[in-house]
């Protein structure tokens, strides 16, 4: 269940010819908020 409080992110996609290997996300627990959002792809192999 969604909380309305709690701000959505757009979704996590890996750019067009490449495979989504891995994902980082940073809390800063000072501001409360996400701080850095990352994602590791790598290119399709034929």
């Amino acid at each position: 269940m969604d909380d309305p409080s709690i701000p959505s992110a757009p979704p996590v996609r890996a750019p067009a010819q490449q495979a989504l290997t891995g994902s980082e996300v940073r809390f800063d627990t000072v501001e409360g908020k996400v701080s850095v959002r990352e994602i590791h792809s790598r290119a399709l192999q034929p």
